[in-house]
Order: C-alpha cells, then structure tokens, then sequence
C-alpha cells in the first residue's frame, strides 16, 4: 500500500490499522454486548487529524465502559458518536498525533436484533487497513444464510461473493467472522443474515 497515494488523493488523515468489533447476542436477540477496539494512526507529519466513528442500531444503546475516548449520545440513543482523547485528557478535541493510538469501547445493544432476518452495517469514517467482525448468535438459533453486500447511495445492495463469511459453532451457538482488508471510508458494507 503506498500511503503518499492516499494522502495524494486526499482520502483521509487517519489510517486505521486494526478495528476489532465483536457483537454478542443473547436470549431472544433482546440484548446484545458489544465491544470495540480500534488502533489507528494520523497519515501526514503537518497538520491536524480528529479521530471519530459512529455507532447507530435500530434499538438503544447503553454505553458501559470506554478507553481512550469520550462519547456523544443522541437524544434517541440509538446512534453513538465515540472521539478519541486520551486518559490525561490532553487530546482535550480529539485530535491525533502521528504516534500509534488505540480505544476501546464497549456497550449493551437493547431490541437490536430481533427479527429473524437483521444486518449489521460497516461504516467507518477513516481509511482502514484490517476490519474484523464477529457476530455470535443466541443458544438455540440455528444461522440459515449470511453474506455481505456493498450499499450504494440509493440502498441498494450487491453481494459480494469474494469476501467470505465463515461460519463455525462454538459452545452450542453459530458465530459469524468477517474480515475486509484495505477498506476504503468511501464505501459502506453490510453483513445482512438470517437465523431460525
């Protein structure tokens, strides 16, 4: 990857080296825990950098615990914007040095995933080198079919057979893992699946 080309192209100023999500749903799909880790860093040795990346479910989000960043929660509190700031505070804005950074965050997702077919969208806001996703369904649910798509400006979906889901069972419940490399902010996935 030739990072003077990304910066040439005015992609963006941060690169996301690694996010980490992990989706837990339990029980009825009432409630799920979510957890996430990003390590990311700023691409160009002048100017300024923010770092943020947003979280929207179509229940409610309960913010539990968080490292390395602060939060903002609508009103509706179904959409989450996390900033980075470090434990002193003194990236008081969110802005980021050239140096590595990481946050983690975790929250409990409630009335998420209840219907039997659901998705979960890819966003990020910043170039990303490595996104790796893992969903792990409810005891009892059996996982049918899984895929991921590519969502154009219109809502419109294109599966994308060249990026696999792998499916496993792990203590009596069906898991889902995802990664996308080089994943450009310009795009927005969807891991779309359905469980009986």
């Amino acid at each position: 990857m030739n990072l003077y080309i990304l910066r040439k192209k005015r992609f963006s100023n941060i690169l996301i080296e690694k996010q980490e999500v992990v989706i837990d749903i339990s029980g009825d799909g009432s409630s799920a825990g979510f957890y996430q880790k990003v390590i990311f860093r700023r691409l160009s040795r002048t100017g300024t950098a923010c770092f943020r990346n947003h979280v929207t479910v179509d229940g409610i989000i309960e913010p539990l615990s968080h490292f390395n960043c602060s939060y903002v929660l609508n009103a509706s509190r179904d959409q989450i914007t996390l900033f980075y700031r470090d434990q002193a505070g003194k990236d008081r804005y969110g802005m980021v040095k050239r140096t590595g950074k990481f946050l983690i965050f975790s929250a409990v997702l409630k009335n998420a995933f209840v219907q039997e077919t659901e998705f979960w969208d890819l966003v990020p806001l910043h170039y990303c080198k490595d996104y790796n996703l893992q969903i792990t369904l409810p005891a009892g649910t059996i996982l049918k079919s899984a895929g991921v798509y590519k969502v154009d400006a219109t809502g419109k979906e294109t599966e994308l057979e060249n990026i696999p889901v792998i499916k496993m069972r792990q203590d009596s419940r069906d898991k889902m893992i995802v990664s996308i490399a080089d994943y450009f902010y310009t795009e927005t996935f969807r891991v779309r699946w359905e469980i009986s």
